[in-house]
């Protein structure tokens, strides 16, 4: 079967410069703010704080993705507004998420993430809770008024 797609366009010259599209650049992602993440996430110690109160019963020297990992998988990928499990049998393979979450290989499958989660109980939600209450409240240099919403 003949390949009728070109790797480069060409486009008219602007200003005497030539102009042209090359599509062979490899993987690339649409998700860029996910490196922008990693530096808040640093900041605010967030997915650590998470980490240490998840329950992970899995066998470590089994495992090939750590807690800490799986939770900033699924932390910025809920942050992008990729809120089922699905999207990550995509986004696992994602350089720019595997580099925001300090991997070197491809992240957990979303059958990994959903046994992950459902180790979770009442008690280490209302503990995760706690913690993003507090992340809130951190953020106003003044405590915030009792009514936040508008009305």
């Amino acid at each position: 079967m003949t390949n009728c797609t070109s790797n480069i366009a060409h486009f008219p010259r602007c200003k005497s410069r030539q102009v042209q599209a090359d599509f062979t650049g490899g993987d690339i992602t649409s998700n860029g703010g996910e490196l922008l993440l990693r530096p808040l996430d640093r900041k605010l110690q967030l997915s650590k704080a998470l980490a240490k109160i998840i329950n992970d019963p899995r066998d470590t020297a089994r495992c090939l993705h750590k807690t800490e990992t799986v939770v900033k998988q699924r932390l910025y990928v809920l942050v992008l507004g990729y809120e089922d499990l699905n999207d990550h049998q995509q986004l696992r393979y994602d350089l720019a998420l595997q580099t925001a979450t300090d991997s070197e290989h491809q992240l957990a499958s979303q059958s990994t993430l959903c046994r992950f989660e459902k180790h979770a109980n009442r008690e280490q939600a209302v503990q995760m809770h706690e913690i993003l209450i507090e992340q809130f409240l951190a953020s106003f240099r003044k405590p915030p008024k009792k009514n936040l919403v508008p009305g």
